[in-house]
């Protein structure tokens, strides 16, 4: 009888030690999948009260800088440092409740892109529409970081005389100022450096807006379009860490306990088994 009391505590160990263990694996294989299949899905984001639209064909127009100025490589390099300086001096913050508003999108290894649906209708001369975009990217090198907008539906050829303007809220550059038929298609790119932290987040500013002078007859207009967000040297990017990772990390430990705590019980129970006999 005290045998049996005995034995009943190592049955119900093992059996414990076994459930912990076969849900544990299951669980870190199902991580596994998920983790696997979420990196190779592309993903979009959706800003509130913006219409979701059909992508259009990816590679429309070449890498092409826009910018309202001569776009020499020293031009642009003297554009970004001068737009740096003028930031520095008049002391250019983004605000919390920018912040707050920006739909933020991330950027890194095994995922180099990303795209938000974008929606215009029934404007009235006047009207203007603000979205904030925060760019987050895990990079061990310089990135140059593209912006191209795609027109996937519009009416009455608003695109015309829809004004579209995008501008980095740090440091107050413009990557574009025109006509949104103009963007249509077309790439806009700003380099973003290295840092120790392997992290970088930037802020854009998207404004598009119809002017006053602009007749009636464009009231019940809509355009749509993708606003596409992308790395030029997706070799550059690295994976952030991740709580999957640490969740990974701590079904890993509790496998390996309970794999040792079960062999260990199984291999005590043999033995006293087997001494059982013996006498």
């Amino acid at each position: 009888m005290e045998t049996q009391q005995k034995k009943n505590p190592i049955k119900a160990a093992i059996v414990l030690l076994a459930v912990l263990l076969g849900l544990s694996i299951i669980a870190l294989v199902g991580l596994l999948f998920y983790t696997h299949f979420a990196d190779g899905k592309p993903a979009s984001a959706a800003v509130p009260g913006n219409v979701i639209a059909t992508s259009a064909q990816a590679g429309r127009g070449s890498l092409t800088q826009l910018a309202a100025v001569p776009l020499a490589a020293d031009n642009i390099a003297a554009q970004r440092a001068a737009a740096t300086n003028a930031a520095a001096q008049s002391g250019t913050q983004i605000s919390e409740e920018a912040k707050a508003k920006a739909q933020m999108l991330e950027l890194y290894k095994g995922h180099g892109a990303d795209t938000v649906p974008f929606a215009v209708d029934n404007l009235f001369p006047g009207d203007t529409i603000t979205q904030y975009y925060g760019v987050k990217i895990s990079h061990k090198e310089d990135v140059d970081l593209l912006f191209r907008p795609d027109v996937t539906e519009e009416t009455k050829a608003l695109g015309g005389v829809l004004h579209i303007k995008v501008a980095n809220m740090e440091t107050g550059e413009v990557l574009f100022d025109g006509k949104f038929a103009e963007a249509d298609g077309k790439e806009v790119s700003q380099t973003i450096a290295a840092n120790d932290a392997e992290e970088s987040i930037s802020y854009f500013e998207v404004t598009v807006s119809l002017d006053q002078s602009v007749g009636n007859e464009y009231q019940a207009a809509r355009l749509l379009a993708d606003f596409h967000w992308y790395a030029a040297q997706e070799e550059g990017l690295i994976r952030p860490p991740q709580t999957g990772d640490i969740f990974m990390i701590l079904l890993g430990t509790v496998i390996a306990v309970s794999a040792a705590l079960l062999t260990l019980l199984v291999v005590y129970k043999r033995r006293k088994e087997g001494g059982n006999r013996v006498r």
